[in-house]
């Protein structure tokens, strides 16, 4: 798609540069508890169950 500028594919893609190790972790471990929430349902996960109780109940 030669219309996209590289600007607004970054942005799409997200993040690049933290300010430090501890905030690259946690963008990295918010991405994927993301990944795990929208995969199709396999068997129960602990990590679903967990953190979107309000959904299973």
């Amino acid at each position: 798609m030669p219309e996209l500028s590289p600007d607004s594919i970054q942005s799409v893609l997200g993040r690049s540069d933290y300010d430090n190790v501890r905030e690259a972790a946690a963008e990295t471990f918010a991405d994927m508890l993301m990944v795990e929430a929208t995969l199709p349902r396999r068997r129960p996960s602990v990590v679903r169950r967990t953190l979107f109780r309000a959904r299973y109940r």
